[in-house]
């Protein structure tokens, strides 16, 4: 698959534990995660007194993978960079 790149761009960024982030490497083919294929991430948000609300990025995919923590830092925080192809509100 290949991805085209038109006027509007979205961008965004995941923060998770290394911990978990190695987890994902793992199951990655050839153990890297730039090689997952497009997936959907759904967003809820909401406060007191709002009603949620739920977003779907759509066709996400990782653009780097930027683990640099040292060995045993698996409660260290990592931030993801995203490419989104679209944002569909609900």
């Amino acid at each position: 698959m290949s991805r085209g790149y038109g006027a509007v761009t979205y961008e965004g960024s995941l923060e998770i534990y290394v911990d978990e982030w190695k987890k994902i490497i793992a199951q990655s083919p050839n153990r890297d995660p730039l090689q997952i294929p497009t997936f959907d991430i759904s967003v809820t948000f909401g406060g007191d007194g709002v009603a949620p609300a739920k977003d779907t990025l759509r066709s996400a995919e990782f653009l780097e993978n930027p683990l640099e923590a040292k060995q045993g830092d698996t409660k260290m925080l990592v931030t993801i960079p995203l490419i989104i192809a679209d944002i569909e509100h609900s």
